[in-house]
Protein backbone atom coordinates (compact mmCIF):
# COMPACT_ATOMS: atom_id res chain seq x y z
CA UNK A 1 0.00 0.00 0.00
CA UNK A 2 1.66 3.45 -1.34
CA UNK A 3 0.97 5.04 2.15
CA UNK A 4 1.64 8.35 0.46
CA UNK A 5 -0.67 8.19 -2.23
CA UNK A 6 -3.16 6.98 0.10
CA UNK A 7 -2.83 10.36 2.41
CA UNK A 8 -2.85 12.68 -0.73
CA UNK A 9 -5.89 10.90 -1.62
CA UNK A 10 -7.22 11.92 2.29
CA UNK A 11 -5.96 15.03 2.34
CA UNK A 12 -7.86 16.10 -1.11
CA UNK A 13 -10.94 14.41 -0.29
CA UNK A 14 -10.97 16.34 3.46
CA UNK A 15 -9.96 19.83 2.74
CA UNK A 16 -13.53 21.26 2.35
CA UNK A 17 -14.44 19.29 5.89
CA UNK A 18 -15.05 21.12 8.86
CA UNK A 19 -15.19 18.32 10.91
CA UNK A 20 -11.34 17.05 12.86
CA UNK A 21 -10.56 13.70 11.13
CA UNK A 22 -8.15 11.18 12.05
CA UNK A 23 -7.58 7.72 10.34
CA UNK A 24 -5.74 4.91 11.09
CA UNK A 25 -4.86 1.77 9.73
CA UNK A 26 -5.11 -1.88 10.56
CA UNK A 27 -1.81 -1.65 12.49
CA UNK A 28 -3.01 1.40 14.74
CA UNK A 29 -0.70 3.87 12.83
CA UNK A 30 -1.93 7.68 11.87
CA UNK A 31 -2.63 7.22 8.26
CA UNK A 32 -4.45 10.64 7.92
CA UNK A 33 -5.40 13.57 9.99
CA UNK A 34 -7.03 17.16 8.37
CA UNK A 35 -6.92 20.76 9.43
CA UNK A 36 -9.59 20.69 11.46
CA UNK A 37 -8.27 18.19 13.99
CA UNK A 38 -4.56 19.86 14.05
CA UNK A 39 -6.97 23.22 14.88
CA UNK A 40 -9.30 21.35 17.62
CA UNK A 41 -5.50 20.02 19.01
CA UNK A 42 -3.37 22.42 18.88
CA UNK A 43 -0.95 20.81 16.67
CA UNK A 44 0.38 22.31 13.55
CA UNK A 45 0.94 20.89 10.12
CA UNK A 46 4.78 19.68 10.99
CA UNK A 47 4.03 18.38 14.47
CA UNK A 48 5.63 15.07 13.96
CA UNK A 49 2.85 13.69 16.63
CA UNK A 50 0.55 14.35 13.82
CA UNK A 51 2.37 12.42 10.66
CA UNK A 52 1.54 8.85 8.62
CA UNK A 53 2.90 6.56 10.78
CA UNK A 54 2.81 7.61 14.18
CA UNK A 55 1.39 5.09 16.31
CA UNK A 56 -2.22 5.98 17.90
CA UNK A 57 -1.44 5.31 21.01
CA UNK A 58 1.74 8.12 21.10
CA UNK A 59 -0.80 10.57 19.90
CA UNK A 60 -3.10 9.54 22.89
CA UNK A 61 -0.76 10.14 25.13
CA UNK A 62 0.21 13.41 24.39
CA UNK A 63 -2.87 14.61 24.28
CA UNK A 64 -3.35 12.90 27.93
CA UNK A 65 -0.13 14.30 29.20
CA UNK A 66 -1.67 18.04 28.27
CA UNK A 67 -5.26 17.42 30.22
CA UNK A 68 -7.29 16.37 27.48
CA UNK A 69 -9.05 13.48 29.48
CA UNK A 70 -8.99 15.41 32.25
CA UNK A 71 -7.45 14.29 35.98
CA UNK A 72 -6.37 10.72 36.47
CA UNK A 73 -3.11 8.28 34.94
CA UNK A 74 -2.68 9.29 31.47
CA UNK A 75 -1.61 5.62 30.84
CA UNK A 76 -5.66 4.48 32.20
CA UNK A 77 -6.64 6.91 29.95
CA UNK A 78 -5.11 5.89 27.16
CA UNK A 79 -5.99 2.45 27.23
CA UNK A 80 -9.59 3.35 27.97
CA UNK A 81 -9.23 5.14 24.61
CA UNK A 82 -7.51 2.14 22.57
CA UNK A 83 -9.34 -0.89 23.53
CA UNK A 84 -12.54 0.04 21.52
CA UNK A 85 -10.51 0.81 18.67
CA UNK A 86 -8.25 -2.41 18.99
CA UNK A 87 -11.96 -4.39 19.44
CA UNK A 88 -13.28 -2.50 16.19
CA UNK A 89 -16.31 -0.98 18.59
CA UNK A 90 -17.81 1.92 17.27
CA UNK A 91 -18.67 4.12 19.73
CA UNK A 92 -19.81 7.74 20.43
CA UNK A 93 -19.06 10.82 23.07
CA UNK A 94 -19.28 14.23 23.83
CA UNK A 95 -16.56 15.29 25.55
CA UNK A 96 -14.84 18.83 26.81
CA UNK A 97 -12.08 20.52 25.91
CA UNK A 98 -9.57 22.28 28.39
CA UNK A 99 -10.58 25.13 26.31
CA UNK A 100 -13.80 25.07 27.10
CA UNK A 101 -14.61 23.85 23.72
CA UNK A 102 -16.77 20.28 23.32
CA UNK A 103 -16.22 17.94 20.48
CA UNK A 104 -18.42 15.01 19.79
CA UNK A 105 -15.74 12.11 18.96
CA UNK A 106 -17.43 9.20 16.82
CA UNK A 107 -14.88 6.04 16.27
CA UNK A 108 -15.49 3.43 13.57
CA UNK A 109 -14.37 0.39 12.04
CA UNK A 110 -12.98 0.61 8.75
CA UNK A 111 -13.50 -2.31 6.23
CA UNK A 112 -9.81 -2.10 5.28
CA UNK A 113 -9.07 -2.77 8.89
CA UNK A 114 -8.47 0.62 10.23
CA UNK A 115 -10.41 2.95 11.95
CA UNK A 116 -11.54 6.49 11.38
CA UNK A 117 -12.46 9.28 14.02
CA UNK A 118 -14.26 12.21 13.69
CA UNK A 119 -14.43 15.11 15.84
CA UNK A 120 -17.16 17.95 15.04
CA UNK A 121 -17.82 21.16 17.43
CA UNK A 122 -20.66 20.87 18.75
CA UNK A 123 -20.03 23.64 21.70
CA UNK A 124 -23.12 25.76 20.55
CA UNK A 125 -25.67 22.66 20.85
CA UNK A 126 -24.09 21.68 24.06
CA UNK A 127 -23.83 25.56 25.60
CA UNK A 128 -27.62 26.17 24.52
CA UNK A 129 -28.65 22.55 25.91
CA UNK A 130 -26.91 23.77 29.14
CA UNK A 131 -28.81 27.43 28.65
CA UNK A 132 -32.18 25.44 28.45
CA UNK A 133 -31.38 23.04 31.05
CA UNK A 134 -30.88 25.84 33.43
CA UNK A 135 -33.87 27.38 32.09
CA UNK A 136 -35.97 24.58 33.51
CA UNK A 137 -34.22 24.05 36.52
CA UNK A 138 -35.21 27.50 37.18
CA UNK A 139 -38.48 27.18 36.23
CA UNK A 140 -39.09 24.14 38.10
CA UNK A 141 -37.68 25.75 41.34
CA UNK A 142 -40.36 28.33 40.60
CA UNK A 143 -42.66 25.97 40.11
CA UNK A 144 -42.22 24.39 43.44
CA UNK A 145 -42.36 27.54 44.99
CA UNK A 146 -45.72 28.38 43.67
CA UNK A 147 -46.66 24.52 44.34
CA UNK A 148 -45.52 24.91 48.40
CA UNK A 149 -47.35 28.53 48.66
CA UNK A 150 -50.28 26.66 46.76
CA UNK A 151 -50.40 23.74 49.54
CA UNK A 152 -49.48 26.41 52.19
CA UNK A 153 -53.34 27.85 51.28
CA UNK A 154 -54.67 24.67 51.00
CA UNK A 155 -53.54 23.23 54.20
CA UNK A 156 -55.13 26.33 55.72
CA UNK A 157 -57.41 25.80 53.66
CA UNK A 158 -58.16 22.61 55.35
CA UNK A 159 -57.32 24.16 58.76
CA UNK A 160 -60.59 26.38 58.19
CA UNK A 161 -62.83 23.28 56.63
CA UNK A 162 -61.82 21.61 59.54
CA UNK A 163 -62.92 24.51 62.18
CA UNK A 164 -66.49 24.21 60.59
CA UNK A 165 -67.25 20.90 61.21
CA UNK A 166 -68.44 18.98 64.77
CA UNK A 167 -66.18 19.01 67.61
CA UNK A 168 -65.17 15.35 67.38
CA UNK A 169 -66.21 15.46 71.82
CA UNK A 170 -70.05 16.53 70.28
CA UNK A 171 -70.53 13.70 68.60
CA UNK A 172 -69.18 11.46 71.21
CA UNK A 173 -70.89 13.02 73.70
CA UNK A 174 -74.38 12.98 71.99
CA UNK A 175 -74.20 9.41 70.45
CA UNK A 176 -71.71 7.92 72.59
CA UNK A 177 -69.91 4.85 70.48
CA UNK A 178 -69.55 6.09 66.79
CA UNK A 179 -67.16 5.63 63.85
CA UNK A 180 -66.22 8.33 61.48
CA UNK A 181 -64.24 8.25 58.02
CA UNK A 182 -63.92 11.61 56.62
CA UNK A 183 -61.54 11.28 53.66
CA UNK A 184 -61.56 13.87 51.36
CA UNK A 185 -59.38 13.12 47.96
CA UNK A 186 -57.20 16.34 47.52
CA UNK A 187 -56.38 17.02 51.66
CA UNK A 188 -59.80 19.60 51.55
CA UNK A 189 -62.77 18.60 49.51
CA UNK A 190 -66.95 18.53 49.37
CA UNK A 191 -68.04 16.08 51.82
CA UNK A 192 -68.76 17.14 55.45
CA UNK A 193 -70.73 16.00 58.23
CA UNK A 194 -73.26 17.84 60.25
CA UNK A 195 -74.22 17.90 64.28
CA UNK A 196 -75.95 20.64 66.08
CA UNK A 197 -77.99 20.04 69.19
CA UNK A 198 -80.76 22.30 69.84
CA UNK A 199 -83.32 21.80 72.91
CA UNK A 200 -85.66 19.84 71.41
CA UNK A 201 -83.12 17.49 69.85
CA UNK A 202 -80.31 16.89 67.41
CA UNK A 203 -79.61 17.34 63.66
CA UNK A 204 -76.94 15.12 62.12
CA UNK A 205 -76.21 14.12 58.74
CA UNK A 206 -73.53 14.10 55.78
CA UNK A 207 -72.95 15.77 52.48
CA UNK A 208 -71.48 15.73 49.74
CA UNK A 209 -71.12 19.16 47.72
CA UNK A 210 -70.25 19.69 43.60
CA UNK A 211 -67.02 18.98 43.00
CA UNK A 212 -63.84 18.49 45.70
CA UNK A 213 -60.61 20.23 46.62
CA UNK A 214 -60.58 23.86 46.88
CA UNK A 215 -63.97 24.70 45.01
CA UNK A 216 -65.72 21.55 46.64
CA UNK A 217 -64.02 22.91 49.96
CA UNK A 218 -65.72 26.28 49.42
CA UNK A 219 -69.34 24.85 48.37
CA UNK A 220 -68.89 22.91 52.23
CA UNK A 221 -68.53 26.39 53.82
CA UNK A 222 -71.72 28.01 51.86
CA UNK A 223 -73.69 24.53 52.43
CA UNK A 224 -73.10 24.08 56.39
CA UNK A 225 -74.34 27.98 56.54
CA UNK A 226 -77.23 27.66 55.06
CA UNK A 227 -78.22 24.41 56.64
CA UNK A 228 -77.37 25.73 60.17
CA UNK A 229 -79.61 28.92 59.02
CA UNK A 230 -82.13 26.66 58.06
CA UNK A 231 -82.40 24.98 61.34
CA UNK A 232 -82.37 28.37 63.67
CA UNK A 233 -85.21 29.46 61.45
CA UNK A 234 -87.45 26.11 60.86
CA UNK A 235 -85.62 23.06 62.68
CA UNK A 236 -88.64 22.20 64.88
CA UNK A 237 -90.85 21.44 61.93
CA UNK A 238 -88.30 18.56 60.99
CA UNK A 239 -85.08 17.76 58.56
CA UNK A 240 -87.81 18.03 55.32
CA UNK A 241 -88.60 21.52 56.72
CA UNK A 242 -84.59 22.43 56.77
CA UNK A 243 -84.01 20.98 53.70
CA UNK A 244 -86.46 22.96 51.82
CA UNK A 245 -85.17 26.29 53.23
CA UNK A 246 -81.49 25.18 52.14
CA UNK A 247 -82.55 24.28 48.83
CA UNK A 248 -83.85 27.78 48.53
CA UNK A 249 -81.32 29.57 50.28
CA UNK A 250 -78.78 27.85 48.26
CA UNK A 251 -80.01 28.45 44.73
CA UNK A 252 -80.43 32.66 46.55
CA UNK A 253 -76.79 32.65 47.62
CA UNK A 254 -75.84 31.26 43.94
CA UNK A 255 -77.98 33.54 42.32
CA UNK A 256 -79.60 30.29 40.80
CA UNK A 257 -82.85 31.00 39.21
CA UNK A 258 -84.92 29.51 37.14
CA UNK A 259 -83.47 26.41 35.06
CA UNK A 260 -80.57 27.24 32.83
CA UNK A 261 -80.22 30.13 34.86
CA UNK A 262 -77.13 31.46 36.91
CA UNK A 263 -74.50 28.50 38.41
CA UNK A 264 -75.42 24.61 38.70
CA UNK A 265 -74.27 23.85 41.70
CA UNK A 266 -75.29 22.42 44.91
CA UNK A 267 -74.97 19.34 47.60
CA UNK A 268 -77.08 15.54 48.16
CA UNK A 269 -77.49 15.29 51.95
CA UNK A 270 -79.11 13.18 54.08
CA UNK A 271 -80.24 14.88 57.53
CA UNK A 272 -81.69 13.21 61.13
CA UNK A 273 -83.07 15.01 63.45
CA UNK A 274 -83.40 12.78 66.71
CA UNK A 275 -84.96 13.36 70.11
CA UNK A 276 -86.35 11.08 72.88
CA UNK A 277 -88.94 9.54 70.91
CA UNK A 278 -88.16 9.29 67.04
CA UNK A 279 -86.01 9.59 64.44
CA UNK A 280 -86.95 11.58 61.68
CA UNK A 281 -85.25 11.36 58.49
CA UNK A 282 -84.90 13.38 55.17
CA UNK A 283 -82.51 13.17 51.93
CA UNK A 284 -82.03 14.90 49.24
CA UNK A 285 -79.66 13.00 46.53
CA UNK A 286 -78.65 10.52 49.91
CA UNK A 287 -79.99 7.91 51.63
CA UNK A 288 -78.96 6.32 54.73
CA UNK A 289 -79.05 2.31 56.30
CA UNK A 290 -80.87 1.46 59.65
CA UNK A 291 -80.25 -1.89 61.57
CA UNK A 292 -83.34 -3.04 63.89
CA UNK A 293 -84.42 -6.30 65.30
CA UNK A 294 -85.06 -6.98 61.59
CA UNK A 295 -81.87 -6.18 60.37
CA UNK A 296 -80.97 -3.63 58.00
CA UNK A 297 -82.82 -1.76 56.42
CA UNK A 298 -82.51 1.52 53.59
CA UNK A 299 -84.05 4.60 53.32
CA UNK A 300 -83.82 6.21 50.27
CA UNK A 301 -83.42 9.86 49.37
CA UNK A 302 -85.40 12.10 46.74
CA UNK A 303 -83.53 12.26 43.52
CA UNK A 304 -81.93 15.32 43.23
CA UNK A 305 -79.57 17.51 45.59
CA UNK A 306 -79.99 20.95 46.54
CA UNK A 307 -79.49 23.88 44.56
CA UNK A 308 -79.10 22.64 41.23
CA UNK A 309 -80.50 25.45 38.90
CA UNK A 310 -80.57 22.89 35.99
CA UNK A 311 -82.23 20.27 37.23
CA UNK A 312 -85.70 22.01 38.89
CA UNK A 313 -88.08 19.99 36.68
CA UNK A 314 -86.81 16.86 38.32
CA UNK A 315 -87.24 17.59 41.86
CA UNK A 316 -90.07 16.08 43.95
CA UNK A 317 -91.11 17.18 47.70
CA UNK A 318 -88.93 15.69 50.29
CA UNK A 319 -90.70 12.74 52.32
CA UNK A 320 -89.49 12.66 55.63
CA UNK A 321 -89.46 9.64 56.83
CA UNK A 322 -90.05 8.70 61.13
CA UNK A 323 -88.91 5.87 62.88
CA UNK A 324 -89.38 5.27 66.58
CA UNK A 325 -85.73 5.82 68.42
CA UNK A 326 -86.47 2.94 70.22
CA UNK A 327 -86.48 0.69 67.27
CA UNK A 328 -83.23 2.03 65.81
CA UNK A 329 -80.07 0.05 67.01
CA UNK A 330 -77.63 1.24 64.68
CA UNK A 331 -77.26 3.95 61.97
CA UNK A 332 -75.16 4.08 58.69
CA UNK A 333 -74.79 7.34 56.32
CA UNK A 334 -72.04 7.59 53.56
CA UNK A 335 -71.24 9.84 50.75
CA UNK A 336 -71.91 8.40 47.32
CA UNK A 337 -67.52 8.84 47.04
CA UNK A 338 -67.10 5.24 49.27
CA UNK A 339 -69.59 3.84 46.48
CA UNK A 340 -67.12 5.36 43.89
CA UNK A 341 -64.10 3.50 45.13
CA UNK A 342 -62.67 1.92 42.10
CA UNK A 343 -61.17 -1.91 42.55
CA UNK A 344 -61.88 -5.18 41.30
CA UNK A 345 -59.97 -6.33 37.91
CA UNK A 346 -61.59 -3.91 36.27
CA UNK A 347 -61.17 -1.40 38.76
CA UNK A 348 -65.43 -0.70 39.14
CA UNK A 349 -67.14 1.29 41.81
CA UNK A 350 -67.44 -0.67 44.60
CA UNK A 351 -71.19 0.32 44.86
CA UNK A 352 -74.53 -0.07 47.10
CA UNK A 353 -75.01 -3.72 47.21
CA UNK A 354 -71.13 -4.58 48.12
CA UNK A 355 -72.09 -2.04 50.84
CA UNK A 356 -75.08 -3.39 51.87
CA UNK A 357 -73.62 -7.21 52.20
CA UNK A 358 -70.60 -6.03 54.11
CA UNK A 359 -72.92 -3.91 56.53
CA UNK A 360 -74.86 -7.47 56.74
CA UNK A 361 -72.22 -9.54 56.53
CA UNK A 362 -71.31 -8.06 60.12
CA UNK A 363 -74.89 -7.31 61.51
CA UNK A 364 -74.55 -10.02 64.06
CA UNK A 365 -71.47 -8.77 65.46
CA UNK A 366 -70.74 -5.82 68.10
CA UNK A 367 -70.73 -2.18 66.50
CA UNK A 368 -67.39 -1.91 65.83
CA UNK A 369 -66.18 -5.36 64.51
CA UNK A 370 -69.46 -4.75 61.91
CA UNK A 371 -67.69 -0.82 61.18
CA UNK A 372 -64.74 -2.91 60.84
CA UNK A 373 -65.60 -5.15 58.27
CA UNK A 374 -66.83 -2.41 56.49
CA UNK A 375 -63.64 -0.77 55.85
CA UNK A 376 -61.77 -4.22 55.84
CA UNK A 377 -64.21 -5.06 52.69
CA UNK A 378 -63.30 -1.41 51.03
CA UNK A 379 -59.59 -2.36 51.18
CA UNK A 380 -59.47 -5.50 49.94
CA UNK A 381 -61.81 -4.81 47.46
CA UNK A 382 -59.55 -1.15 46.11
CA UNK A 383 -56.49 -2.85 46.65
CA UNK A 384 -53.22 -0.28 45.83
CA UNK A 385 -56.25 1.23 43.90
CA UNK A 386 -56.67 5.57 44.50
CA UNK A 387 -59.91 6.51 45.79
CA UNK A 388 -61.78 9.12 43.09
CA UNK A 389 -63.73 10.85 45.18
CA UNK A 390 -64.45 12.72 48.43
CA UNK A 391 -65.24 10.15 51.36
CA UNK A 392 -67.05 10.42 54.23
CA UNK A 393 -69.23 7.27 56.29
CA UNK A 394 -70.80 8.09 60.15
CA UNK A 395 -71.71 5.11 62.00
CA UNK A 396 -73.46 5.34 64.89
CA UNK A 397 -74.24 2.90 67.98
CA UNK A 398 -77.70 4.02 68.97
CA UNK A 399 -78.10 1.39 71.12
CA UNK A 400 -75.06 1.66 73.06
CA UNK A 401 -75.85 5.32 73.71
CA UNK A 402 -79.13 4.84 74.96
CA UNK A 403 -77.85 2.09 77.54
CA UNK A 404 -75.44 4.60 78.73
CA UNK A 405 -72.09 2.26 79.11
CA UNK A 406 -69.52 0.97 77.05
CA UNK A 407 -68.76 4.17 74.76
CA UNK A 408 -65.76 3.93 72.88
CA UNK A 409 -64.40 7.44 71.32
CA UNK A 410 -65.12 7.59 67.69
CA UNK A 411 -62.62 6.57 65.14
CA UNK A 412 -61.29 9.20 62.57
CA UNK A 413 -59.33 8.41 59.12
Amino acid sequence: MDVDKTAAHLREAGAGITQGLLVVDGDLRIVFVNRPYRTFFGLDEADPLAQPGVPLAELLRHHGMLGEYGPGDVDAHVAARMDPVRARQSWSMDRQQPSGRYLNITGNPLPSGGFVFTFTDVTDRVRERERLDALVAERTRELEEVNNKLLEGIEYARMLQGSTLPPKGLLRETFGDHYLIFQPLDIVGGDFYFCVAKEYGVYFGVADCTGHGVPGALMTMLARTVMRQAVDEVGPDGPAAVLDLSDRLTRASLGQGGAGEGLDNGFDVVLCLMDDSHLRIGGAGIGLVWQGKDGLQEIAGRRGGLGYARRRQQDRPIEEVRLPVGDVQRLFLTTDGLYDLPGGEKGFGFGRRRWFDALRAGAESDFRSQCAGVVAALEAYSGDLSQRDDVTFLALDLAAGRGGEGHAAGHDS
